[in-house]
This record gives structure tokens, C-alpha cells and sequence, in this order.
């Protein structure tokens, strides 16, 4: 079966993955220089990483940790120690556990991204 998405955000490439796991022929078009969408990242022409929309998210992420793992991109994620300030009525304030969430350690770039769904073109 041959299968055109559009779209490389993280939906596209999620149906992308699902498609070529069942023995799909996949193309994902994009229109930008980088997949991801929402989820994406790069480095601008100086070399420092710009973020597109997520650049932070939490363990609670099961299904965006298993797929990032499932891709094979998991290994450019960095666990960070993070504190929550919680404030009370009153204006006083407390500082919650801190929790481990990961973040993106660099830029992907598309090919990176197109070599992590095998059977996708780019």
C-alpha cells in the first residue's frame, strides 16, 4: 500500500511510523526545512538551538517517550531536575519535590528525523 501524509508534525510522523510498521510504502511531506512540528528544534545560523513549541515535557508523557524510544530518538533526551513553586492563598508560597523531566538534548534535523522511520522518504 502506498500512502502520502501530510504533515511531519508529531502526528503525521506518529501515523507514518504506524503505517510503515504494517508494511506501508509511506511518504510524509512537510513544507518546512524540519519534521516535528510543535515537537521540532534546530540550530539558526549562529548555532544556537531554537524551539518550535515543546521544549519541555514531563515522564508523565508515556505515549511521546514511547515513541520517541520507538524512533530511536530517545537517546537525545536529557533528564533535568526541576522545581514547582505552588502558590497559596495569602501570597505565601512552598516549593513542591522537584521532578526529572526530560528535554531535547540538541537540535534534529530532517534527516536525522527521515532516518529514524525506516521505509520513509524524505
Amino acid at each position: 500500500m502506498k500512502t502520502i501524509i501530510i504533515g511531519g508534525g508529531l502526528a503525521g510522523l506518529t501515523a507514518a511510523a504506524d503505517l510503515v510498521d504494517a508494511g506501508a510504502d509511506v511518504l510524509v511531506l512537510e513544507k518546512r526545512p524540519v519534521l516535528g512540528g510543535k515537537v521540532s528544534s534546530w540550530l539558526d545560523g549562529e548555532g544556537y538551538p531554537v524551539e518550535s513549541g515543546l521544549h519541555i515535557f514531563f515522564g508523565c508523557y508515556r505515549e511521546l517517550l514511547a515513541m520517541l524510544k520507538r524512533v530511536d530518538a530517545y537517546k537525545h533526551v536529557l533528564l533535568k531536575r526541576h522545581t514547582i513553586n505552588v502558590a497559596r492563598r495569602g501570597g505565601s508560597s512552598r516549593s513542591s519535590t522537584s521532578l526529572m523531566s526530560p528535554r531535547l538534548s540538541t537540535a534534529l534535523w530532517p534527516s536525522q528525523a527521515t532516518t529514524c522511520l525506516p521505509g520513509t522518504k524524505s
